[in-house]
Formats: structure tokens, sequence, C-alpha cells
């Protein structure tokens, strides 16, 4: 199923571009934007110059009471995702993405596409998602496909637009340059 997603940022595309895998809006992010955690499981350039992540991302389970134990267990195998982006630093402020499940379900769910940011004005810009979720399992696929869509268009029109604005906000220039470790540095958050 292909997917469109659009969210008006109120921050330049230069700023969320350079800060976009910061550790202190990735911390605001999971702190407002309903996530448990984010890991960094690796990064680097490659000889061609193109930039990658891989991260382990991890939706809050606050309707689930569970012990530390079964909680991780469900993580790795039901809620977690494995998310690999890449871009190059050309100034097109592109980033592409593959996103599946950890677990079970890697082989069978893929959302996959691009991200880009467009200027609307000098301290506004567009954050575009455009791809495709695809699920291969037990004849489901439509019905899962349309839920992932769901609720990704609630969570980046929601959670995220909301904690990226607010961030920017209330965040001055000076405080972001005062940490220049990026998440990148910092396997867990």
């Amino acid at each position: 199923m292909k997917f469109a997603i659009q969210v008006d940022l109120n921050v330049s595309c230069e700023d969320f571009w350079k800060y976009r895998a910061h550790s202190k809006l990735l911390s605001y992010q999971i702190k407002r934007g309903g996530l448990d955690r984010i890991e960094t499981i690796e990064q680097g350039t490659l000889d061609s110059g193109i930039h990658y992540r891989r991260m382990h991302i991890f939706p809050k389970m606050e309707f689930l009471e569970l012990s530390k134990t079964i909680k991780r267990h469900v993580e790795q195998n039901f809620t977690g995702l494995h998310d690999y982006q890449w871009w190059e630093e050309d100034g097109s402020l592109v980033q592409y993405f593959e996103t599946r499940p950890l677990g079970f379900l890697a082989n069978h769910v893929l959302t996959e596409g691009k991200m880009e940011l467009t200027k609307l004005s000098e301290n506004t810009c567009r954050y575009i998602l455009i791809g495709n979720v695809n699920v291969r399992f037990l004849g489901l696929g439509p019905i899962v496909e349309a839920a992932v869509v769901h609720n990704m268009k609630k969570f980046y029109r929601g959670g995220f637009r909301d904690s990226i604005n607010e961030f920017f906000q209330n965040t001055t220039l000076s405080d972001k340059l005062s940490e220049t470790t990026a998440i990148n540095n910092s396997p867990t958050m």
C-alpha cells in the first residue's frame, strides 16, 4: 500500500536536517512522541560517500503491564522496529529508509520509501514521507497495511510534529549547539 504523509514543521529545512538525529531532539521525541526508546545499532559512511544509520525503535506499550523479561520479549518479537536510513550530504535534503519489525515478522512486513524536506519559508518546512508498506502474512496484507499507514499518519501528524515544533520553539540555537553529541555517538536513549 502506497502512502504519502506531509507535515508542516516550524523550523527551517537546514536546522531540521542538521538536528534530525541530534541526541537532544531524539530525547525530546521519546518523551513527547510516544516512544519508549531508540537504540543506534550501527552508523557510518560508505566509500561512495553515502551516510547510513541502523536503529531499533521501540514504541511505548503503556497498555501492557509486563515484567521486564516479558516486555523485552514482546519488543524483540512483535513491537520493535529495525530502521535503516541512508542519505547523501549533497544539499538535496532527502533521506531514504527501510523499516521492518524485529523478530519473526521481519520477513513478512516491509515499509520503505524516502523523507524529503521542502522549504515553505525561512522558518518553516514541509516534511514529506513517501513510500510503500508491504505485508505478506496469512492473507492479512491489505488489513495490516491499512493499519500501519493509519498509525504512521497518526504518529507523524501528532506526536512527531508536535515534539519537533515544541523542541525548536523551546530550545534556543545556543542550547542546541551546546551539545554536539549526536545520537550516533550515544548508542541508547
